[in-house]
Protein backbone atom coordinates (compact mmCIF):
# COMPACT_ATOMS: atom_id res chain seq x y z
CA UNK A 1 0.00 0.00 0.00
CA UNK A 2 2.83 2.32 0.96
CA UNK A 3 4.67 1.44 -2.26
CA UNK A 4 1.62 2.38 -4.36
CA UNK A 5 1.33 5.73 -2.57
CA UNK A 6 5.04 6.42 -3.11
CA UNK A 7 4.69 5.69 -6.83
CA UNK A 8 1.73 8.05 -7.13
CA UNK A 9 3.64 10.71 -5.21
CA UNK A 10 6.73 10.31 -7.42
CA UNK A 11 4.60 10.53 -10.58
CA UNK A 12 2.90 13.64 -9.24
CA UNK A 13 6.23 15.29 -8.37
CA UNK A 14 7.71 14.31 -11.73
CA UNK A 15 4.71 15.92 -13.42
CA UNK A 16 5.27 19.14 -11.47
CA UNK A 17 8.99 19.19 -12.32
CA UNK A 18 8.32 18.60 -16.03
CA UNK A 19 5.63 21.29 -15.98
CA UNK A 20 7.92 23.85 -14.33
CA UNK A 21 10.83 23.08 -16.67
CA UNK A 22 8.51 23.26 -19.70
CA UNK A 23 7.04 26.57 -18.55
CA UNK A 24 10.51 28.07 -17.98
CA UNK A 25 11.72 26.80 -21.37
CA UNK A 26 8.66 28.13 -23.17
CA UNK A 27 8.87 31.53 -21.42
CA UNK A 28 12.58 31.90 -22.19
CA UNK A 29 12.13 30.83 -25.82
CA UNK A 30 9.22 33.22 -26.39
CA UNK A 31 11.08 36.10 -24.72
CA UNK A 32 14.21 35.54 -26.82
CA UNK A 33 12.21 35.12 -30.03
CA UNK A 34 10.23 38.32 -29.41
CA UNK A 35 13.50 40.21 -28.81
CA UNK A 36 14.94 38.73 -31.99
CA UNK A 37 11.92 39.83 -34.01
CA UNK A 38 12.10 43.36 -32.55
CA UNK A 39 15.71 43.66 -33.66
CA UNK A 40 14.94 42.29 -37.11
CA UNK A 41 11.90 44.46 -37.80
CA UNK A 42 14.13 47.54 -37.87
CA UNK A 43 16.13 46.14 -40.81
CA UNK A 44 13.50 44.34 -42.89
CA UNK A 45 12.92 47.22 -45.33
CA UNK A 46 16.51 47.05 -46.55
CA UNK A 47 17.40 45.31 -49.80
CA UNK A 48 20.65 44.48 -51.60
CA UNK A 49 21.34 44.58 -55.31
CA UNK A 50 24.06 41.97 -55.83
CA UNK A 51 26.54 42.81 -58.58
CA UNK A 52 28.07 40.19 -60.86
CA UNK A 53 31.67 39.34 -60.00
CA UNK A 54 32.89 40.72 -63.35
CA UNK A 55 30.91 43.98 -63.18
CA UNK A 56 34.04 46.18 -63.35
CA UNK A 57 32.05 49.02 -61.78
CA UNK A 58 33.83 51.11 -59.17
CA UNK A 59 32.47 52.44 -55.90
CA UNK A 60 33.02 56.03 -57.02
CA UNK A 61 31.05 55.58 -60.26
CA UNK A 62 28.09 54.00 -58.43
CA UNK A 63 28.10 56.79 -55.86
CA UNK A 64 28.26 59.50 -58.52
CA UNK A 65 25.35 58.04 -60.51
CA UNK A 66 23.01 57.00 -57.67
CA UNK A 67 23.75 59.39 -54.80
CA UNK A 68 20.66 61.53 -55.50
CA UNK A 69 18.22 58.60 -55.69
CA UNK A 70 15.87 58.27 -52.71
CA UNK A 71 16.31 54.52 -52.39
CA UNK A 72 20.11 54.56 -52.50
CA UNK A 73 21.93 54.13 -49.16
CA UNK A 74 25.39 53.27 -50.44
CA UNK A 75 27.42 50.38 -51.77
CA UNK A 76 30.19 48.06 -50.69
CA UNK A 77 33.19 46.18 -52.01
CA UNK A 78 34.69 42.95 -50.70
CA UNK A 79 38.47 42.58 -50.54
CA UNK A 80 38.90 38.82 -50.22
CA UNK A 81 41.49 36.90 -48.20
CA UNK A 82 43.21 39.84 -46.56
CA UNK A 83 45.79 39.42 -43.80
CA UNK A 84 44.59 40.78 -40.43
CA UNK A 85 47.17 41.17 -37.68
CA UNK A 86 46.85 42.00 -33.99
CA UNK A 87 50.16 43.34 -32.68
CA UNK A 88 49.20 43.08 -28.99
CA UNK A 89 48.56 39.33 -29.14
CA UNK A 90 50.64 38.52 -32.24
CA UNK A 91 47.48 36.96 -33.66
CA UNK A 92 47.05 36.61 -37.39
CA UNK A 93 44.06 35.56 -39.54
CA UNK A 94 43.05 35.69 -43.20
CA UNK A 95 39.57 37.07 -43.82
CA UNK A 96 37.31 38.97 -46.22
CA UNK A 97 37.15 42.72 -45.63
CA UNK A 98 33.98 44.63 -46.51
CA UNK A 99 34.71 48.23 -47.50
CA UNK A 100 31.52 50.26 -47.37
CA UNK A 101 30.42 53.86 -47.86
CA UNK A 102 26.97 53.10 -46.40
CA UNK A 103 25.81 52.92 -42.79
CA UNK A 104 25.97 49.15 -42.49
CA UNK A 105 25.79 49.50 -38.69
CA UNK A 106 22.07 50.27 -39.19
CA UNK A 107 21.53 47.03 -41.10
CA UNK A 108 23.87 44.46 -39.57
CA UNK A 109 23.05 43.77 -35.93
CA UNK A 110 26.23 44.46 -33.98
CA UNK A 111 27.46 44.94 -30.47
CA UNK A 112 28.90 48.45 -30.74
CA UNK A 113 28.71 51.10 -33.45
CA UNK A 114 30.75 52.02 -36.52
CA UNK A 115 29.70 55.33 -38.05
CA UNK A 116 30.40 55.72 -41.76
CA UNK A 117 32.53 58.80 -40.99
CA UNK A 118 34.78 56.71 -38.70
CA UNK A 119 37.76 55.99 -40.94
CA UNK A 120 39.83 54.46 -38.12
CA UNK A 121 37.20 52.06 -36.77
CA UNK A 122 36.18 48.55 -37.77
CA UNK A 123 33.68 45.81 -36.95
CA UNK A 124 34.99 42.28 -36.50
CA UNK A 125 33.08 39.03 -36.69
CA UNK A 126 32.93 37.23 -33.36
CA UNK A 127 35.08 34.42 -34.78
CA UNK A 128 37.92 36.82 -35.69
CA UNK A 129 37.58 38.64 -32.37
CA UNK A 130 38.00 35.44 -30.40
CA UNK A 131 40.83 34.11 -32.56
CA UNK A 132 42.83 37.33 -32.31
CA UNK A 133 42.10 38.38 -28.74
CA UNK A 134 40.52 35.39 -26.98
CA UNK A 135 37.64 37.52 -25.69
CA UNK A 136 34.36 39.12 -26.76
CA UNK A 137 34.98 42.25 -24.67
CA UNK A 138 35.91 45.41 -26.56
CA UNK A 139 38.47 47.68 -24.93
CA UNK A 140 40.03 49.55 -27.82
CA UNK A 141 41.83 46.62 -29.42
CA UNK A 142 43.91 47.50 -32.46
CA UNK A 143 44.31 45.44 -35.62
CA UNK A 144 46.23 46.00 -38.85
CA UNK A 145 44.85 45.45 -42.35
CA UNK A 146 45.89 46.98 -45.71
CA UNK A 147 49.00 48.13 -43.81
CA UNK A 148 46.87 50.52 -41.71
CA UNK A 149 45.79 50.47 -38.07
CA UNK A 150 42.10 50.13 -37.18
CA UNK A 151 40.38 50.06 -33.80
CA UNK A 152 37.59 47.64 -32.93
CA UNK A 153 34.28 49.54 -32.58
CA UNK A 154 31.88 46.62 -32.78
CA UNK A 155 31.39 42.87 -32.99
CA UNK A 156 28.94 41.00 -35.21
CA UNK A 157 27.89 37.48 -34.27
CA UNK A 158 29.10 35.17 -37.03
CA UNK A 159 30.88 31.83 -37.38
CA UNK A 160 32.78 33.13 -40.43
CA UNK A 161 35.87 35.33 -40.58
CA UNK A 162 35.11 38.80 -41.96
CA UNK A 163 35.24 42.43 -40.96
CA UNK A 164 33.89 45.84 -42.01
CA UNK A 165 35.72 49.13 -42.50
CA UNK A 166 34.49 52.43 -43.88
CA UNK A 167 35.57 53.57 -47.31
CA UNK A 168 38.18 56.34 -47.09
CA UNK A 169 41.48 57.56 -48.50
CA UNK A 170 43.19 55.12 -46.12
CA UNK A 171 41.96 52.04 -48.01
CA UNK A 172 41.16 53.41 -51.47
CA UNK A 173 44.01 51.42 -53.05
CA UNK A 174 42.53 48.15 -51.78
CA UNK A 175 39.00 48.74 -53.09
CA UNK A 176 38.01 46.20 -55.78
CA UNK A 177 34.91 46.38 -57.96
CA UNK A 178 31.55 47.01 -56.29
CA UNK A 179 30.00 43.82 -54.87
CA UNK A 180 26.59 45.18 -53.97
CA UNK A 181 24.31 48.19 -53.58
CA UNK A 182 22.30 48.86 -50.42
CA UNK A 183 18.71 50.11 -50.85
CA UNK A 184 15.87 51.20 -48.59
CA UNK A 185 12.75 49.64 -50.13
CA UNK A 186 9.84 50.38 -47.81
CA UNK A 187 7.19 49.64 -50.44
CA UNK A 188 7.32 46.18 -52.00
CA UNK A 189 5.81 47.42 -55.25
CA UNK A 190 8.95 49.47 -55.92
CA UNK A 191 11.17 46.37 -55.80
CA UNK A 192 11.47 45.86 -59.56
CA UNK A 193 11.29 49.59 -60.27
CA UNK A 194 14.47 50.26 -58.29
CA UNK A 195 16.26 47.27 -59.79
CA UNK A 196 15.47 48.49 -63.31
CA UNK A 197 16.49 52.04 -62.41
CA UNK A 198 19.90 50.85 -61.18
CA UNK A 199 20.50 48.81 -64.31
CA UNK A 200 19.44 51.65 -66.62
CA UNK A 201 21.62 54.21 -64.87
CA UNK A 202 24.70 51.99 -64.49
CA UNK A 203 24.21 50.08 -67.76
CA UNK A 204 24.59 46.77 -65.97
CA UNK A 205 22.69 43.58 -65.20
CA UNK A 206 23.05 40.88 -62.58
CA UNK A 207 22.36 37.19 -62.06
CA UNK A 208 22.06 37.38 -58.27
CA UNK A 209 19.14 39.78 -58.43
CA UNK A 210 17.85 41.72 -55.46
CA UNK A 211 17.12 40.26 -52.05
CA UNK A 212 15.33 41.74 -49.07
CA UNK A 213 16.75 41.22 -45.61
CA UNK A 214 13.29 39.84 -44.82
CA UNK A 215 13.93 36.98 -47.27
CA UNK A 216 15.94 35.49 -44.41
CA UNK A 217 14.40 36.98 -41.26
CA UNK A 218 10.90 35.68 -42.11
CA UNK A 219 9.76 32.33 -43.46
CA UNK A 220 8.17 33.61 -46.66
CA UNK A 221 9.90 36.97 -47.17
CA UNK A 222 8.18 40.04 -48.58
CA UNK A 223 8.53 39.72 -52.30
CA UNK A 224 6.59 37.77 -54.88
CA UNK A 225 3.91 36.45 -52.52
CA UNK A 226 0.28 36.36 -53.75
CA UNK A 227 -1.48 39.52 -52.56
CA UNK A 228 -4.70 40.15 -54.51
CA UNK A 229 -7.91 38.15 -54.15
CA UNK A 230 -7.41 36.20 -57.36
CA UNK A 231 -3.72 35.52 -56.66
CA UNK A 232 -4.43 34.10 -53.20
CA UNK A 233 -6.39 31.23 -54.76
CA UNK A 234 -3.94 30.77 -57.65
CA UNK A 235 -2.03 27.51 -57.04
CA UNK A 236 0.63 28.26 -59.68
CA UNK A 237 1.32 31.67 -58.14
CA UNK A 238 1.94 30.09 -54.73
CA UNK A 239 4.06 27.36 -56.31
CA UNK A 240 6.28 29.90 -58.10
CA UNK A 241 6.57 32.04 -54.96
CA UNK A 242 7.64 29.05 -52.89
CA UNK A 243 10.13 28.00 -55.59
CA UNK A 244 11.67 31.50 -55.57
CA UNK A 245 11.94 31.46 -51.77
CA UNK A 246 13.65 28.07 -51.72
CA UNK A 247 16.05 29.15 -54.46
CA UNK A 248 16.98 32.28 -52.54
CA UNK A 249 17.70 30.30 -49.39
CA UNK A 250 19.69 27.43 -50.91
CA UNK A 251 21.66 28.86 -53.83
CA UNK A 252 25.40 28.81 -53.20
CA UNK A 253 26.76 32.04 -54.68
CA UNK A 254 26.03 34.25 -51.69
CA UNK A 255 28.48 36.96 -50.70
CA UNK A 256 29.52 37.30 -47.05
CA UNK A 257 26.74 39.76 -46.16
CA UNK A 258 24.01 37.56 -47.60
CA UNK A 259 25.44 34.55 -45.76
CA UNK A 260 25.20 36.58 -42.56
CA UNK A 261 21.47 37.13 -43.14
CA UNK A 262 21.06 33.50 -44.23
CA UNK A 263 22.14 32.52 -40.70
CA UNK A 264 18.92 34.13 -39.40
CA UNK A 265 16.91 31.42 -41.18
CA UNK A 266 18.44 28.73 -38.96
CA UNK A 267 18.13 30.87 -35.84
CA UNK A 268 14.39 31.11 -36.52
CA UNK A 269 14.10 27.38 -37.15
CA UNK A 270 15.94 26.62 -33.89
CA UNK A 271 13.83 28.86 -31.67
CA UNK A 272 10.53 28.04 -33.35
CA UNK A 273 11.38 24.36 -32.97
CA UNK A 274 12.13 24.83 -29.27
CA UNK A 275 8.87 26.74 -28.74
CA UNK A 276 6.95 24.00 -30.56
CA UNK A 277 8.64 21.28 -28.49
CA UNK A 278 7.77 23.02 -25.20
CA UNK A 279 4.16 23.45 -26.30
CA UNK A 280 3.95 19.78 -27.33
CA UNK A 281 5.36 18.59 -23.99
CA UNK A 282 2.91 20.85 -22.17
CA UNK A 283 0.02 19.44 -24.19
CA UNK A 284 1.08 15.83 -23.53
CA UNK A 285 1.39 16.57 -19.82
CA UNK A 286 -2.13 18.06 -19.65
CA UNK A 287 -3.59 15.00 -21.42
CA UNK A 288 -1.63 12.63 -19.17
CA UNK A 289 -2.76 14.36 -15.97
CA UNK A 290 -6.39 14.23 -17.04
CA UNK A 291 -6.20 10.51 -17.72
CA UNK A 292 -4.32 9.68 -14.53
Amino acid sequence: MLCVKNKKYMKKMAGYVVGIVTFIGLSFSLFYYIQLRRNEQSIENYAFYVMDSDSQITLESVDNVLSQQEYYLGCYCIAQKQNIYAQDTKGNVTADVIISNSSLENIIITKGTLLKEDTYGCILSSKIMYRLFGTMKMNGQKIEVFGKDYYVRGIVESDEEWMIVCYSDRNIQAVPDVAGIVMNVAEESYHNKYKEDIENRLQCSNKGGVYYVSDYTTLFGKKDMPKTGTEIFDYMKWKQAWKDILYRKIYKNKDIIERYFYHFTWVHIKWMGLIGLCMFIGFVQIVWRRKS
